[in-house]
């Protein structure tokens, strides 16, 4: 019974070293396994995924309790939570509110005054709190609903808020994180965000097409769209920005590659298989 647990926590060792690998890698390191091997292998990750079955436990991982790690977790906590806006200054005697959430970025019109900007950052706050509810509708429905409660609550009306829209894209070391243009309709910006959210996952040369389909794209509000040579230029920009940063995580690809082969190894040679 101990020696058949401990030959199911190499074989489980095995499967999560090698799902750590680059596809082709892993792919030469099966193969290069015996034959006994890779059959153990095999009915391992059978087994796991066969519901009811119990798959082996991981390790358990300790990580050591410091002060950054404390002050880390009290900013996820909040993060977690709905989030307040803030007001920002966007020149010189104009003041603006602005939140985050859902990765849609919600502006509100500039003033001049510190206290409407403070009520226009409370409105925005509750609409935002709001949305974040649990709901069966749509999120557009969510947000338009809860937008429309909260310029009540407020006393405040739509032309003197005046919300704009824009989302939030995070696309790794391909481009960085960027921001669409602004526009007033909402329905826009969540296609916007579908769009640049689908197109990050099929590679730079969808994500540069999309990305600049949405800058070249007539907007409702005061925001222009870009001629296709600025789209072209601002996108390739953020492009030429993460190429430093392309460049380290190619480098350290290299030696984790190596030592994964070589724990791969070490880990097929005590499965003590013939």
């Amino acid at each position: 019974m101990k020696r058949h647990k401990a030959q199911q926590a190499r074989l489980h060792r095995l499967a999560s070293l090698l799902q750590r690998m680059q596809p082709l890698n892993r792919r030469q390191a099966i193969m290069d396994m015996p034959a006994s091997s890779r059959a153990a292998l095999l009915e391992f990750m059978t087994l796991c995924q066969v519901p009811g079955q119990a798959k082996p436990k991981p390790a358990l991982k300790v990580t050591k309790v410091t002060r950054s790690s404390r002050r880390c977790s009290g900013l996820r906590c909040a993060r977690s939570q709905a989030p307040h806006g803030c007001v920002r200054t966007v020149r010189p005697g104009a003041l603006q509110a602005t939140i985050c959430f859902w990765r849609i970025l919600v502006r509100s019109a500039t003033t001049r005054c510190p206290h409407k900007a403070g009520k226009f950052r409370a409105a925005l706050a509750r609409m935002c709190q709001l949305a974040m509810r649990p709901g069966a509708d749509s999120l557009e429905e969510r947000i338009g609903q809860a937008k429309d409660v909260a310029l009540v609550e407020a006393g405040l009306t739509e032309a003197e808020l005046r919300p704009s829209y824009a989302t939030i894209v995070s696309s790794g070391s391909v481009a960085g994180a960027f921001e669409s243009p602004t526009t007033a309709s909402l329905s826009q910006a969540l296609a916007w965000r579908r769009r640049l959210s689908a197109a990050r996952f099929r590679g730079w040369p969808e994500l540069r097409n999309a990305w600049v389909q949405v800058l070249r794209e007539t907007r409702v509000g005061f925001s222009r769209p870009l001629s296709a040579c600025k789209a072209a230029e601002r996108v390739d920009a953020a492009w030429r920005k993460q190429a430093e940063r392309r460049q380290r995580l190619e480098a350290r690809k290299v030696p984790r590659e190596a030592k994964l082969k070589k724990l791969v190894g070490q880990t097929v040679l005590s499965l003590g298989l013939p």
